[in-house]
């Protein structure tokens, strides 16, 4: 996404909207990966239980699956990408793009054969550098989903999804936690969409 796709400039500067009301997307739980360009739902379908049963039963490019219990989900702001010289106008830094936020969370205290899942959903995030086949939605504390609108698959494209081997401390009575890391391409909340699902999607899927 470019901060400069819009010359030649319009006369006049854009409106911001009013802000009526907070909008705020909770704390992640879960996440639920499928593969891009499929399309498991569609904006109505993505809040039932029949859909989520279809979707992660299927055993095509329209699977879906949803992760144990994540901690520590977070996802920064992005940041700023200058190139500093003095040989600028006033050496002011030249503003070249938004910086593609990394994402991380932490599994706690999950099995080898869980670990080895979550590895397995690398390969579809790094076909190339900067090219992926996987895209992800979020699930909040209230069963909301977190989806991109804009995306005919409803699903936010991730890069470089990595789990790490399991740590193992020292302390007495240590839980051992597994961390998980992703990059998100810059703009990738531009888009975003929440709905509430009719269901305790929370505690549905994994399925036992």
């Amino acid at each position: 996404m470019s901060l400069f796709d819009n010359c030649p400039l319009p006369a006049e500067l854009p409106d911001i909207l009013l802000q009526a009301c907070g909008l705020n997307y909770g704390q992640i739980q879960k996440v639920a990966f499928w593969q891009k360009g499929a399309v498991p739902f569609t904006t109505v379908t993505i809040l039932t239980k029949a859909a989520w049963d279809t979707a992660t039963a299927a055993s095509d490019e329209t699977k879906v699956v949803v992760t144990n219990y994540l901690t520590n989900f977070a996802i920064p702001n992005s940041t700023a990408v200058e190139q500093t010289s003095d040989t600028n106008i006033n050496a002011m830094p030249e503003l070249q793009r938004g910086a593609n936020p990394k994402g991380t969370f932490m599994n706690r205290s999950i099995t080898p054969a869980q670990i080895t899942a979550m590895q397995a959903l690398t390969a579809f995030s790094q076909i190339q550098p900067g090219v992926s086949s996987l895209v992800f939605v979020m699930i909040n504390e209230d069963n909301k989903i977190i989806y991109n609108a804009n995306g005919g698959d409803l699903g936010i494209p991730i890069f470089n999804l990595f789990t790490s081997d399991t740590d193992i401390t020292g302390t007495l009575g240590a839980l051992n936690n597994v961390a998980s890391e992703f990059y998100l391409k810059y703009g990738w909340s531009k888009n975003l969409a929440v709905g509430q699902a009719a269901f305790d999607l929370l505690n549905t899927y994994p399925a036992a």
